[in-house]
């Protein structure tokens, strides 16, 4: 599946994520509070993205095609 980002933590709880273009721009917020969420992204062109953790512990890249 091309539209879609998983994302896993150790620990069910409250967490959210942002989600930036590659300028930096925030596009949109991700919360939830399973160990595992589902984030459609289909309206999202092709290109490099941020998420990062609202806490600033992680931060990844991912290139939609």
């Amino acid at each position: 599946m091309y539209d879609v980002l998983q994302i896993e933590i150790l620990k069910g709880m409250q967490t959210e994520f942002v989600l930036m273009d590659a300028l930096g721009k925030e596009l949109k917020r991700i919360s939830f509070n399973d160990k595992q969420h589902t984030e459609n992204l289909s309206e999202l062109k092709p290109g490099v993205y941020f998420i990062q953790s609202v806490s600033g512990t992680e931060k990844r890249s991912f290139v939609k095609m």
